[in-house]
């Protein structure tokens, strides 16, 4: 059953349907920016780069909005955005000079006020013993993991994060793609289950 969109969508949608774009999108941003950058600093595992990663993801995002249709569910479109700016600059690492976020104070602003406080931030909201865990795991399992227990995603939800723009285009794969997250959380929890007790055997031995 789809989720409900909350106030946040609900005004930005307000503002997309007035085609005050501006509005909507700093509004995104603003809203919607501290968690997608929490994401993206976990999984990419490096600040800076999560931080352009983060304004290659403000730009797209931008550029894109206009076309959004509301059949769409409206939060893990964004994270779309910005897993497919994570994937492209790590597939052509020189598109990182070409990054140039749009001429709009408002949005410049908002993509600059959530980096500089997100960044900041020193201290995970995870226990120590499973964050490192986790970041024992290969960056698309760790996503994984933060999109279905962190970000409370449905598969279907995932699965419109982490699908291909190729894939996107046929209907059924998304399907395919929901049942192949699925299967792959298992195998992933199961793992970091078997990582886990394997750790506990080791300290409890060495002690």
């Amino acid at each position: 059953m789809p989720r409900e969109p909350t106030t946040l969508e609900r005004r930005i949608r307000r503002h997309h349907e007035r085609s005050e774009l501006k509005e909507a999108a700093t509004a995104a941003i603003e809203g919607f920016g501290p968690e997608i950058l929490g994401f993206l600093v976990a999984v990419v595992r490096d600040k800076a780069l999560a931080g352009e990663v983060f304004a290659q993801f403000c730009e797209e995002l931008w550029s894109r909005l206009a076309a959004f249709h509301w059949k769409a569910s409206f939060r893990p479109w964004l994270y779309g955005l910005a897993w497919m700016a994570w994937q492209r600059l790590r597939r052509e690492p020189h598109f990182r000079k070409t990054i140039s976020l749009p001429e709009e104070p408002e949005i410049t602003a908002a993509e600059e006020r959530v980096r500089t406080v997100e960044l900041a931030r020193s201290e995970s909201a995870l226990d120590e013993g499973v964050a490192r865990l986790r970041q024992s795991l290969d960056p698309e399992d760790q996503a994984l993991l933060i999109l279905r227990i962190d970000r409370r995603m449905s598969w279907e939800e995932i699965a419109t994060v982490m699908i291909s723009s190729e894939e996107a285009r046929d209907v059924a794969a998304l399907g395919r793609k929901a049942a192949f997250v699925q299967k792959r959380f298992s195998l992933v929890t199961a793992n970091l289950k078997q990582l886990a007790r394997e750790k506990q055997l080791f300290t409890e031995g060495d002690s």
